[in-house]
């Protein structure tokens, strides 16, 4: 499955060209789609990675036949635009054909989890969470 940084090949039963990686000069180039697929993978199986927690950390996982890219991509199609990318629509369920699209960031950024209590964060990690979530906070102003 996933070692360390890398990911070995998930349920890679044949060895089907497919076009989105390519090796140039020595260095692996792939889609953007490959990469959406690999960071999903890793998001979800890598404990080794700070958003695992956000994700594998969750229970969340890939659909079976997502461990293999030609399936992925044969699911979702190519990204519509360089401003999309994948997400989930119901944020705690699993990446499988009808629980994914290609978002834009305002799509995703209006499908975010809740904060799990205000009472976990601090005000200033909760006015950090807010600007990151793209609300303008108001600073509070001294007497």
């Amino acid at each position: 499955m996933v070692h360390g940084n890398r990911i070995s090949k998930l349920g890679h039963k044949h060895n089907l060209k497919h076009g989105h990686t390519r090796n140039e000069n020595g260095k692996s180039i792939v889609s953007p789609e490959y990469a959406a697929w690999a960071n999903m993978l890793q998001r979800c199986y890598n404990e080794n990675i700070t958003d695992y927690k956000d994700y594998g950390g969750r229970g969340i996982k890939v659909a079976s036949h997502w461990l293999e890219f030609i399936n992925f991509i044969t699911d979702m199609g190519l990204k519509p635009s360089s401003k999309h990318s994948l997400d989930r629509i119901n944020v705690d369920g699993h990446y499988e054909p009808s629980n994914c699209r290609w978002a834009t960031r305002k799509e995703q950024l209006a499908n975010r989890r809740k904060f799990a209590a205000i009472t976990n964060y601090t005000d200033t990690e909760l006015i950090a969470e807010l600007e990151r979530r793209g609300y303008q906070v108001a600073k509070k102003q001294s007497n």
